[in-house]
């Protein structure tokens, strides 16, 4: 699930899914509900309102922290957001400001990244 649809604040997991140094960024990916089923807090989200909910964070991204294995905050901008329904995942396109975090992904040096932010929770 995303922000605008659990409490004020909260924490998304990503895995580290592609580093491209031609490109300077890194592609995350995560696991979005799946729609139409009771997740664990008992909501039952369709795909649209999953679709919706995911592009509204893409926009407001701002205040998104990025932490890399939990080790420290990276500076950089989100660039580019995917939604794919077919396989209920959301990928990320990150941009860190230094370079040298990409080649790290590259090599392995770290798997994942959590983006944490705050989101209002709505009435779907």
């Amino acid at each position: 699930m995303l922000p605008s649809l659990l409490k004020p604040s909260t924490s998304i997991s990503l895995a580290v899914e592609k580093a491209d140094t031609k490109l300077g960024v890194i592609i995350f990916k995560c696991l979005a509900d799946t729609p139409d089923v009771e997740d664990a807090d008992g909501d039952i989200v369709d795909s649209a309102s999953l679709e919706a909910a995911f592009y509204d964070f893409m926009e407001r991204h701002e205040d998104i922290q990025v932490d890399l294995d939990h080790k420290e905050d990276v500076p950089g901008n989100i660039v580019a957001g995917w939604y794919f329904p077919q396989e209920h995942v959301y990928r990320v396109a990150f941009k860190p400001t230094d370079s040298k975090i990409v080649e790290q992904a590259e090599q392995g040096d770290f798997s994942g990244s959590s983006f944490s932010g705050t989101g209002k929770r709505e009435a779907l």
